[in-house]
């Protein structure tokens, strides 16, 4: 009986998680003339509207 199996399927889960927010900033992948992922649009939308109104000045 293997004991380390459930620590070993977490870090396979979370390596996937790590690899999909790393595609999502990287500069080159896009997707049908999109960039991809919700990351990217999420930026965008922040920098175009800030939380803050200091922060915008």
């Amino acid at each position: 009986m293997v004991v380390g199996w459930p620590i070993a399927i977490f870090r396979i889960i979370f390596g996937v998680m790590y690899l999909d927010m790393a595609l999502q900033k990287a500069p080159w992948v896009a997707s049908g003339g999109q960039r991809y992922g919700w990351l990217y649009g999420w930026l965008q939308q922040e920098i175009a509207h800030p939380t803050f109104g200091w922060y915008a000045a």
